[in-house]
């Protein structure tokens, strides 16, 4: 991940693959090629790119990796794509936050890790292609005009709270930008948003958290949505300010005020509006809502609904699978999954699977040691955490690990630990499955693996280690 250049200077995009007959190969665009302007507007990033290769004439400007420079013009009809897929969707780099919030995963990062878990994005090109949550504090007014004029909606907006002195406080700034002025500039130019508050006990739940959405509300139909995401507080918090945490009861008492202003919303908009994160209920040793409580999962990559969707998925699919004749031969099989999902697991997938004769699968919930017992999503789970789990004693053929865990170019672990360096220390096949029952499926059974996993930036094959 590169960071924004602060020199002005705009690179262009550096083509990954080019689609075979496309147009791009047929103008001699290739693999390693940087394209630089597009009927003569530098490209900064794939918005710019796409926003002009919709024209019925396309001039474009590229160099080759030993320098050369190459202009060619080619007429096309609208709906055609030139076929040209790139090293990043960002040209100039990932745009940063300059905010100081005491919840900031970044802060709670163990020392000496790799650059880039340091780096705080805030990129609202980010928000609009892959639903990553910004503040909006560092838009420029080019920023501004170039939401507008490209249509990028919706977007995806960290709120926490809208009381001026608490967002104040949980932003960890002296003066920032209004949210409320710059939420009503959104909605103003149609631009559709959904908010997201990280909720900490005491601080911006309860009325802080109903006069936020008071405010919010005006907005409605441009308001789209809020999820309440509770804290996640991990084992490296040194020098940072203390932060209570969800116990069982807060948790409960949270879900039980979301779900009373969820009621009433619904009655007013047909909608909840307010969403909560599948952690409150799990804290709260309840099972999640239904799949009628989440509105479609319009939300569901806050970790809203997660679990129900997969449940869901599975119940449907599993019929199908076993139905079928393997197509590869079954071996021994170990899930490892954090211990948020470990009740789905026992309720849904493992009574399933044991009935299906010739399979052999466990599902090992797995301790977070890396980032601390409260951190129990399979997506922070590291290479540290599944070698204290398995090594020595896991006693199978491969090891299926959440994709999500893994950097999206599949190069290691949070922990900087390479998936092919992990598999032979464990002696086993390490295959990291996207979040889909169908694709855990598809594993299980043999099915040749042709699955694509986005995990941020950049889409990746799904690789395999140590096969």
């Amino acid at each position: 991940m590169r960071v924004a250049s602060r020199t002005g200077a705009r690179p262009g995009g550096t083509v990954r693959s080019v689609a075979a007959g496309s147009l791009a190969e047929m103008i001699g665009l290739e693999k390693g090629d940087e394209i630089l302007r597009v009927n003569g507007v530098s490209v900064s990033d794939i918005l710019d790119f796409r926003f002009e290769e919709s024209g019925l004439e396309l001039a474009i400007d590229f160099k080759k990796p030993d320098g050369r420079l190459v202009g060619v013009a080619v007429e096309k009809e609208p709906e055609d794509v030139l076929g040209v897929e790139f090293d990043d969707d960002l040209f100039d780099g990932i745009r940063t936050c300059k905010n100081n919030c005491p919840f900031c995963f970044v802060y709670q990062n163990p020392r000496k890790m790799r650059r880039t878990l340091y780096i705080k994005d805030e990129d609202y090109r980010y928000s609009f292609l892959h639903g990553n949550y910004m503040t909006l504090s560092n838009l420029s007014q080019e920023d501004w005009d170039k939401i507008f004029r490209m249509r990028l909606s919706p977007l995806y907006v960290s709120i926490h709270a809208t009381e001026p002195e608490l967002r104040r406080k949980l932003l960890g700034t002296k003066e920032p930008r209004p949210i409320l002025e710059m939420l009503a500039r959104l909605a103003e130019g149609g631009i559709d948003f959904y908010g997201q508050i990280v909720c900490i006990p005491g601080w911006n739940d309860g009325p802080a958290l109903d006069r936020t959405l008071a405010d919010l509300l005006p907005f409605h139909p441009h308001f789209q949505g809020l999820a309440l995401v509770p804290v996640g507080l991990t084992s490296h918090r040194a020098k940072l300010v203390e932060l209570p945490s969800y116990t069982r009861q807060s948790a409960l008492a949270a879900i039980e005020h979301g779900e009373r202003v969820g009621r009433e919303m619904k009655a007013r908009f047909g909608r909840r509006i307010v969403y909560l994160a599948d952690e409150f209920y799990l804290a709260a040793g309840l099972p999640v809502p239904p799949m009628s409580y989440y509105d479609g999962y319009v939300l569901r990559e806050d970790g809203v609904g997660m679990i129900r969707k997969f449940t869901v998925d599975f119940r449907r699919a599993f019929p199908r699978y076993a139905r079928r004749r393997f197509k590869a031969p079954p071996r021994r099989t170990v899930i490892a999954t954090g211990r948020a999902a470990r009740a789905m697991f026992a309720e849904v997938v493992e009574p399933a699977l044991a009935a299906c004769d010739g399979l052999d699968v466990r599902v090992v919930s797995v301790d977070n040691l890396f980032y601390g017992n409260t951190i129990t999503v399979a997506g922070l789970l590291t290479a540290t955490d599944y070698r204290a789990a398995f090594k020595g004693r896991l006693d199978a053929d491969r090891l299926i690990v959440p994709a999500h865990s893994i950097r999206s170019d599949g190069a290691a672990f949070l922990d900087d630990v390479s998936p092919a360096a992990l598999a032979e220390e464990l002696g086993v096949e390490l295959v990291p499955v996207p979040d889909s029952a169908e694709e855990l499926l598809r594993e299980l059974w043999g099915y040749p693996r042709k699955t694509v996993f986005d995990t941020g930036s950049s889409t990746a094959e799904v690789a395999i280690y140590g096969s």
